[in-house]
């Protein structure tokens, strides 16, 4: 029967294929259509802020309502001297658009075609249109607070870096498909610098101008985030970030056995594929830790980092050792019980948040959790 067997498989993977196209070509081609009519129903308000030399794309979803940890942000954007263009990836009320205007250069609204990067894809398009040539543009979203707590230097940090794009993590795809975005090096899009050389550079501007906007994540990420750091390598351009996954590696190496057994407890994973197997170590660990080798939970602590975002499982370490004052929301809204337990953790470091963000956090940490597929 080893070949009717085969002969299923085959079948569905080529019935899995065939959809996979047709859903992809139907939202290319949604996102097509839509950035075509984008303009129709795309507000434009001037703000209070002037720009110069530095400007700020910050896409925002205030979904349900502005979070006033947005206003937070714009306000250490201005104080490091960006001029911040928001794009509200959402309708905004009258009242939300007053409390914005005063912290922005322009505050657009649109639809939430693309996501984040339907966000940025605006946002550039807006400076050009303006005829303004930056000298850098910081791409942020409000994916992360930030600054999570108060007196960072981080940006001054990522200033610093002598290279055309500068993030803060970088990742590697770690799928199977498609092929040619496996193990590519690309920089995580949540917060990022470009210099001006890069921003007016004929294939960066290309990059935007040839992007098709989609409302599908997984393409989004391939043909957007990866798909951005792979044009950029391409055109010659250097990458650099202030913790590469390999960096994130040795810090977890660095570690003694006792310090690598609490952050295996202190982990927040939300990468599904690797959540069943990551839940059942811990069990074990927290059952029969003696059973547990030390080799097998620097394993687990590394396989972790290979297949999820440093951001997301080292949000602790993030905020004291390793100095980046970000929180990702995303990782944290997928386990509330986990998040109350970062919160306890935050505290027992010493961890002062900015007031608003602690304010936020507790409130999302309180939430009911999420329905999870069975």
């Amino acid at each position: 029967m080893r070949w009717q067997d085969k002969l299923k498989r085959e079948t569905r993977r080529i019935v899995v294929q065939v959809t996979n196209l047709r859903i992809h070509a139907a939202d290319m081609l949604r996102g097509a259509v839509g950035g075509l009519m984008a303009p129709l129903s795309t507000q434009v308000r001037a703000g209070q802020i002037v720009p110069g030399r530095s400007v700020a794309i910050f896409v925002i979803y205030p979904v349900p309502a502005l979070a006033e940890s947005a206003l937070l942000t714009l306000r250490h954007l201005a104080e490091e001297g960006f001029a911040p263009l928001v794009v509200a990836n959402a309708p905004l009320s009258e009242d939300e658009v007053a409390r914005l205007l005063p912290h922005c250069w322009q505050l657009v609204i649109r639809r939430n075609l693309g996501y984040d990067f339907g966000g940025y894809h605006e946002g550039v398009a807006r400076i050009r249109k303006s005829g303004l040539a930056p000298e850098e543009v910081l791409f942020i979203n409000d994916s992360i607070w930030f600054p999570a707590r108060q007196g960072t230097d981080l940006l001054a940090r990522m200033r610093a870096v002598e290279a055309d794009h500068v993030g803060v993590t970088d990742g590697f795809y770690a799928g199977k498909k498609p092929p040619k975005y496996r193990r590519k090096r690309h920089v995580t899009s949540y917060l990022f610098l470009v210099r001006g050389r890069l921003f007016n550079a004929p294939a960066f501007q290309r990059f935007w101008s040839r992007y098709i906007l989609c409302s599908r994540k997984q393409t989004v990420i391939f043909r957007g985030e990866i798909g951005l750091s792979l044009a950029i390598a391409k055109a010659g351009f250097q990458s650099e970030v202030l913790l590469s996954k390999a960096d994130a590696a040795a810090y977890i190496k660095g570690l003694g056995p006792a310090e690598q057994r609490v952050l295996l407890e202190h982990l927040i994973v939300g990468a599904p594929k690797i959540v069943p197997a990551w839940r059942g170590f811990c069990e074990r660990h927290r059952s029969r830790p003696e059973e547990v080798t030390d080799a097998e939970i620097e394993g687990m602590l590394l396989e972790v980092l290979d297949r999820t975002s440093s951001s997301d499982c080292l949000i602790l370490p993030f905020l004291t050792v390793l100095d980046l004052p970000i929180l990702k929301k995303s990782v944290l809204r997928q386990d509330r019980a986990r998040a109350r337990e970062c919160i306890a953790d935050m505290d027992a470091a010493g961890v002062v948040l900015d007031p608003q963000v602690r304010t936020e956090l507790v409130a999302l940490a309180n939430e009911p959790e999420p329905e999870r597929e069975t």
